[in-house]
């Protein structure tokens, strides 16, 4: 077992989340991939105050994916926090962002059934699962994990949509 520390391993045993929370190690450092522009490559125990900011949108794309994948989460104030504070129990949990979490993102995309298809020469990504009308559809060529990252959100969403109805 390595010396790093999760935002899982940090909330046993705590009620509310603290303000800058140790990230999960995939969530520190930076690594000279151009293609995934560092995340995923452990360096330090805290987030820059910069990375922790989430705006609505984002909070809201996150609190619908963790549904679609029967997490429950905290209704704690977390804009200002690295990700949406999921439940183990009535005590504990974790901060989870797969907006900037690669292996986040690929959990919901296997849980969920997704298919992803890159586009990396006209830097765009789309998922889609059997059920959906139209697939999910995300450009940005600049970093092309954080694409389909987002684009996997998205598609989560969209599946809490489907399963509301």
């Amino acid at each position: 077992m390595g010396s790093h520390r999760t935002g899982k391993d940090w909330a046993v045993n705590h009620l509310d989340p603290p303000a800058i929370a140790f990230s999960s190690p995939t969530m520190r450092g930076q690594s000279n991939d151009p293609v995934c522009h560092g995340r995923d490559q452990p360096s330090s125990d805290f987030m820059t105050f910069t990375e922790s900011v989430m705006n609505t949108d984002d909070i809201v794309l996150l609190e619908e994916a963790a549904e679609a994948i029967g997490y429950k989460h905290s209704d704690y104030p977390f804009k200002n926090e690295p990700g949406l504070y999921v439940l183990l129990d009535s005590t504990s949990g974790f901060y989870w962002n797969p907006l900037k979490e690669n292996r986040e993102a690929h959990e919901l995309a296997v849980r969920l059934n997704l298919s992803i298809v890159l586009d990396t020469d006209g830097g765009a990504v789309q998922v889609g699962r059997h059920d959906f009308d139209d697939d999910v559809r995300e450009e940005g060529a600049e970093d092309m994990c954080a694409t389909t990252r987002r684009a996997i959100v998205k598609a989560a969403s969209k599946v809490y949509w489907m399963n509301k109805e």
